[in-house]
């Protein structure tokens, strides 16, 4: 083989050697640039799913111990070593019953609260470390008109109204024999939080609601002040209401009004919030031609719908008295109007020596409400029946 020909091949087999060991070495690189993303990407969905137990959207995954290893809250219900749980793991103790449950746990609670009211749906709830929470009602800037080559004077000022939150403090305290909590067949998991969720869901509606403000019930929405005067007219505070045509009565006109009293901006995203009696008696309203006003949702996990707007009810909402004015109906944009605050912590005290033969689950929680803008949110105030 000529001498020249064969120099260019050796140099060509070099040469393919060298490109082999440079794709190879960039081969290497991707699988480890891969490696490295997906270890980021992980650690990046566990944060979210953090953030979103602690957001109280609990969609995040599945967040509680699988059954067979419950973890150290449900084994002290069991009658395991006692134990206290917070979210800084070097404050582990093993002198107390009393336990702090895990955001994860918490969120599983919230979960059944979604299940068993709509408040979360209507109200934004927000998860605060202190109760020491200050907020503001405002009027807006004044805006004048001008013309070419005028003097621009000084305008007014927001003036602001400080607001607070006031704060309920409830518990639920469910009991089992000792017999069943020995059963491993069981599911003491699904029953806890089945249990707790559905008491919590059930007394925070309540409060959020009809809070008399006093006596650890925060002061809910239908017992804050109102006015029947407009928007700008009225202090900040006072929600306002619109009286009905009739006593004890609730016409179409009335909730059309109702609606008419809403500024368009906050039209957006309104719903109406009815007394459950009243709310049976709307389904059967007609408008003129005949036709129902109330509309079915097309799905069971949707609200009907009212002139066009959501229809939520609640039997704590207040129904139309015989003996005094009320206010049976509300219509808004609720997650405007007010705010739901809950605390990260839920306390649970096991005792198993008040009742013998049973266990007895002492588990609290605190939560607290506070209006935020009180023209996005009308009252419709219904005078007594007539006698």
């Amino acid at each position: 083989m000529d001498e020249n020909l064969k120099n260019e091949l050796n140099k060509l087999v070099e040469s393919i050697a060298k490109r082999s060991k440079e794709v190879q070495a960039l081969d290497e690189k991707l699988k480890k640039y891969q490696d490295d993303n997906s270890s980021a990407l992980g650690a990046l969905q566990t944060k979210v799913d953090d953030l979103t137990v602690r957001l109280n959207r609990p969609q995040g995954g599945n967040v509680l111990p699988k059954k067979g290893n419950i973890g150290s809250i449900l084994r002290s219900f069991t009658g395991g070593k006692e134990v206290y749980v917070t979210r800084d793991a070097t404050a582990a103790t093993t002198t107390s019953h009393q336990l702090l449950v895990l955001p994860q746990f918490l969120a599983e609670i919230i979960r059944q609260e979604n299940a068993t009211t709509f408040v979360r749906q209507l109200f934004n709830f927000s998860t605060v470390s202190t109760p020491d929470i200050r907020g503001r009602i405002g009027s807006g800037l004044t805006v004048s008109h001008v013309g070419e080559g005028q003097t621009r004077a000084k305008t007014e000022n927001s003036t602001f109204t400080e607001v607070k939150p006031s704060w309920s403090n409830v518990y639920t305290y469910p009991e089992v024999t000792v017999e069943l909590l020995q059963d491993d067949s069981y599911d003491l998991e699904s029953w806890y939080i089945t249990e707790v969720g559905t008491g919590f869901g059930l007394a925070t509606e309540q409060d959020i609601l009809v809070g008399a403000g006093t006596g650890n019930a925060c002061k809910g929405l239908f017992k804050q002040e109102t006015a029947t005067t407009a928007d700008g007219q009225r202090e900040v505070t006072k929600f306002q209401a619109v009286a009905s045509a009739k006593a004890g009565v609730v016409t179409f006109d009335d909730l059309k009004k109702l609606v008419g009293s809403l500024r368009y901006a906050y039209r957006a995203g309104a719903s109406f919030l009815i007394n459950h009696d009243l709310f049976v008696t709307l389904t059967t309203l007609k408008d003129a031609n005949g036709n129902y006003l109330m509309q079915k949702s097309v799905s069971e996990a949707e609200p009907g719908t009212l002139l066009g707007y959501p229809v939520y009810d609640s039997e704590y909402v207040p129904a139309i008295s015989t003996t005094a004015k009320t206010m049976p109906l509300a219509f808004g944009n609720f997650k405007r109007a007010a705010i739901g605050y809950d605390r990260p912590q839920i306390s649970i005290i096991r005792d198993d020596l008040t009742n013998k033969g049973f266990v007895g689950f002492y588990t609290a929680k605190r939560f607290g409400f506070m209006i935020k803008d009180t023209s996005a949110l009308k009252f419709l105030s219904v005078d007594k029946t007539a006698s």
